[in-house]
């Protein structure tokens, strides 16, 4: 139970790190990838994957107070 609890701090903890040496915050990537990966087509698809995609996409969203 311990590493588990360790191991999760240490990841968002380099996270953390990663985003302020890259300027890049939470918003910022889920817009960027949301481009990318054109997440508002998936709204409307069939397959499973396309959902879950975009169900986490606009969750994170929702998550961080993106607007």
């Amino acid at each position: 139970m311990d590493v588990i609890v360790i191991a999760l701090a240490m990841t968002i903890g380099f996270c953390v790190i990663l985003m302020n040496l890259t300027g890049m915050w939470p918003c910022q990537l889920l817009e960027a990838t949301g481009q990318y990966y054109q997440v508002d087509t998936l709204q409307n698809s069939t397959e499973p994957i396309n959902k879950i995609i975009y169900d986490t996409h606009y969750s994170l969203k929702g998550l961080f107070r993106c607007s």
